[in-house]
């Protein structure tokens, strides 16, 4: 488990709210770019888990609201799909995360979802 927290550090640009006419930048995906507008902090969790290898992201940050960001990172190997980075200097995603939005993340131990499949059985016809 990985929990995203709120750390403002000096010098980091925390997510902004979307502009007051509304409009939020398109999404974008991209190796080792993620932009995406007007999302909760919850949702930024869920996207991060995909970034981090799987491990569940867990928004402990206490922010609400819907909130605009950017962010850039070098892709783990292995992780995500192949291909050239955008930027190949961009630090790792726990950096990037923490330097561009303000946040953090740390790994931990925590309570997830599991689902546990303990028997299977071919349907039947009656």
């Amino acid at each position: 488990m990985v929990a995203l927290l709120a750390a403002p550090q000096r010098g980091a640009s925390p997510p902004t709210a979307p502009t007051a006419s509304g409009a939020c930048p398109p999404p974008g995906l991209n190796i080792g770019f993620l932009s995406q507008g007007g999302i909760q902090m919850t949702t930024l969790a869920q996207g991060l888990t995909q970034i981090v290898g799987g491990r569940p992201v867990i928004d402990r940050t206490g922010l609400t609201g819907y909130y605009d960001y950017t962010l850039t990172w070098m892709p783990e190997p292995g992780i995500g799909p192949p291909g050239p980075p955008v930027d190949p200097d961009a630090p790792s995603v726990f950096t990037a995360v923490q330097e561009q939005l303000g946040l953090k993340l740390e790994s931990g131990r925590g309570p997830v979802e599991i689902v546990v499949i303990d028997r299977l059985e071919k349907p039947t016809l009656d």
